[in-house]
């Protein structure tokens, strides 16, 4: 069980299963799922934590760049709060922030064109899989 996780269970060498999922709803939006829980043992009987990343261009080189996380442990804990912001604050600007701004450098003046087509591609996708299951016109998830 990785260290972050083994703090936060009962049992340090407790056997778990683990779970990491991350979800893109194109354009904006990341949400995360992680936890532990004994193994053979549901989710709810283990730690989950849930993040959630909102993007809004500000400008052709810039975004607001939000987040935010909840947890289902410890979760009147104070000192847990205190160590969890700190996680949070180190996993972005020491590995979110410094990834992103080497690809903006990588990516350079790329046509914005790029990204419209990859949206373009994702909707027309949700149009077919709507068509097939007779849901036209309503939103259907076919990437997530």
């Amino acid at each position: 069980m990785p260290p972050l996780m083994r703090k936060y269970m009962d049992d340090a060498e407790l056997v778990v299963d683990r779970w990491t999922e991350i979800r893109w709803d194109a354009p904006a939006t990341i949400r995360l799922n992680a936890g532990a829980t004994p193994t053979g043992k549901p989710r709810e009987d283990g730690i989950q934590a849930f993040g959630t990343h909102l993007l809004t261009p500000e400008t052709e080189y810039s975004t607001h760049y939000s987040y935010a996380h909840a947890r289902s442990f410890k979760i009147d804990d104070p000192a847990t709060d205190v160590l969890v912001r700190e996680w949070q604050q180190v996993a972005f600007n020491e590995q979110d922030k410094p990834m992103i701004e080497a690809q903006q450098k990588i990516l350079g003046e790329r046509e914005l064109m790029d990204m419209r087509r990859v949206l373009k591609k994702l909707i027309a996708e949700e149009h077919a899989a709507g068509e097939a299951t007779g849901k036209a016109g309503e939103l259907v998830a076919s990437h997530g």
